[in-house]
């Protein structure tokens, strides 16, 4: 008796026990088997195969936002066909297509951007952790191949996610980051100063830079930038209404910075070609210096965004340091045209703030990553790395 001599049954229970990949050469065997897998009536035999991977289950998973999925539309068979081949090229890269590079770092991403609240554990981000871990895929002085924009800015997002890569502890790497976050000609009107393109979009490029920079300084009592900590928080619809990004609390605000002196001569030493000399970076006992100091945050008022129904703007005040210092924080966050959650506020004297600053939430909403952005004087003057973590989660980052 041969597999053909099979009830369509028993051949179907041998399918579900299959790797996905194996099952998709198994349909290119035969027209029998092409029916069996592709021409199903519904999609029970691909939710299965789903199901038995080392994912999350998508009904249950929520987007970054806050977003559920809608499990009557999820189409079973193109979600793991997308996983596969994902899957496929990470385990060797010379089998990808050109025309693949973008559609795998977004399938990535949607793994990590879409799973379930805390306090689930999530098998997506340790899926896509596990096969990010030698930097191969994120790390851009990897790249052999010349990159459009929208594929080194969703590298760059799935690094900034990811965190530390092998490359990230290397002397060389921390130069580049450095060099290109003091570079005062990255921050632009245009960007409002800001880690955004010209269209006011997030640029994932100088985002990640700027958690480079940052994390340098970091250890465990101060915060971790990472996918671990990438996971969302949901709220009740009453707290949902008041603070859904999470604002008030008590923080950590930490914060990078040079000698200006130096600073001023590293942004007046280019040359012909535009290169500016970065041999203040490269010295291990020069570079910048990291300070941290406590915030209390409190919401003062929500307001609608037309824009975004569910996502209120929302504005916040604190006092920073010690009470007696009279030092104040100010601001509002507010979810951007491409739906990331973002952070803007003012700080110094209560009549007289000082610094200006812009960031951006990353991960899902209340996640103990945190927000990552700029730091800069109200008259962009001068330009430092700062971070935010929340104390009673450890959770928001800030560069600037």
């Amino acid at each position: 008796m041969g597999i053909y001599d099979l009830p369509v049954e028993t051949i179907e229970e041998i399918v579900l026990h299959a790797d996905p990949i194996d099952v998709a050469s198994l349909s290119q065997s035969s027209r029998l088997f092409a029916r069996l897998i592709y021409y199903q009536e519904d999609q029970h035999m691909w939710r299965w195969l789903y199901l038995c991977q080392a994912l999350d289950d998508p009904r249950e998973c929520v987007h970054i936002t806050g977003q559920r999925r809608d499990a009557d539309t999820l189409d079973w068979k193109a979600e793991l066909q997308a996983v596969m081949r994902a899957r496929l090229i990470l385990d060797d890269v010379s089998v990808c297509r050109p025309s693949e590079r973008v559609v795998v770092l977004e399938t990535l991403l949607k793994l990590v951007e879409w799973v379930p609240p805390l306090p689930a554990r999530s098998r997506n981000l340790v899926w896509v952790g596990g096969y990010l871990a030698d930097g191969r895929l994120i790390d851009k002085h990897n790249v052999t191949w010349e990159q459009d924009a929208d594929e080194r800015q969703l590298r760059a997002k799935l690094h900034v996610y990811f965190g530390t890569t092998p490359e990230d502890t290397s002397r060389a790497a921390t130069v580049r980051s450095r060099a290109y976050v003091y570079d005062f000609r990255h921050y632009t009107w245009a960007t409002e100063f800001g880690p955004f393109l010209d269209n006011r979009r997030i640029d994932w490029e100088f985002l990640q830079a700027l958690r480079h920079s940052i994390s340098v300084h970091l250890d465990d009592a101060v915060g971790e930038m990472s996918l671990s900590v990438t996971q969302i928080s949901m709220l009740s619809d009453e707290d949902w209404k008041r603070d859904w990004a999470g604002v008030e609390g008590t923080w950590d605000c930490g914060f990078c910075f040079c000698d200006h002196l130096s600073l001023t001569e590293y942004n007046s030493s280019a040359t012909g070609d535009g290169q500016l000399n970065t041999l203040m970076f490269e010295d291990p006992d020069n570079g910048d210096v990291f300070r941290s100091i406590p915030l209390s945050l409190r919401v003062l008022q929500v307001v609608d965004d037309p824009n975004h129904p569910r996502h209120p703007r929302i504005y916040f005040g604190g006092d920073m340091g010690e009470m007696s210092s009279g030092a104040t924080m100010s601001g509002f966050v507010y979810m951007s045209r491409d739906n990331q959650v973002c952070w803007r506020f003012r700080s110094g004297e209560q009549v007289n703030p000082i610094w200006s600053s812009e960031g951006v939430q990353v991960g899902g909403l209340r996640s103990r990553y945190g927000v990552l952005g700029t730091w800069t004087t109200t008259f962009h003057q001068h330009f430092d790395p700062v971070l935010l973590v929340k104390e009673d989660h450890r959770g928001v980052a800030i560069s600037d």
